[in-house]
């Protein structure tokens, strides 16, 4: 899992770099505080009502959320807990909103959201071997559709801190 994480985080370091550097034209955006901040909110807030249903259907039930899986407390968890609610999130989050955006800057509206949308999804695919092909489509179907989610947070609040918090949501 660690080797997985280091080689998904170069592959962005890089990006960034090729982008910063190679793409000197683009100016990439610097968040402050306060616009990260609100950023952040205002996409916890809104991914929280989409998961308001979710969490109303456990008031009451003897059922555990998906959080009790992975915790940084246990250290037979800590790695994956770490892996789903940081480095994945942040880094899926920086290629596939903040990167590919800029990459498709010069493409149609719709192109610029569903592309990076369908490789997010497509990113998943490897999921085929421990779960199979019947939860991986499934899982294709609503990483496409909270692709397309993100890169709206993305596009309306003009800060990467958006949809990282909204991909940690969905992850926890």
């Amino acid at each position: 899992v660690m080797a997985r994480i280091a080689s998904v985080m170069a592959i962005a370091i890089a990006g960034e770099a090729f982008l910063m550097f190679r793409v000197p034209e683009l100016s990439l955006p610097r968040p402050t505080a306060p616009s990260a901040l609100l950023a952040g909110a205002s996409s916890a807030i809104m991914t929280l009502l989409f998961y308001s249903g979710h969490f109303l259907a456990f008031i009451g039930s003897t059922a555990s959320f998906g959080r009790d899986k992975y915790s940084f407390r246990d250290n037979r968890t800590r790695i994956l807990a770490i892996r789903n609610y940081l480095a994945a999130p942040v880094i899926e989050e920086i290629v596939f909103r903040r990167q590919a955006s800029l990459i498709w800057a010069c493409k149609p509206e719709l192109s610029r959201v569903i592309t990076p949308a369908a490789l997010f999804s497509l990113a998943h695919l490897h999921h085929v071997r421990t779960v199979g092909i019947d939860v991986v489509l499934v899982q294709l179907t609503y990483t496409l559709l909270f692709g397309v989610y993100s890169a709206y947070l993305f596009v309306r609040t003009g800060s990467v801190f958006a949809p990282i918090t909204a991909h940690i949501i969905c992850n926890y």
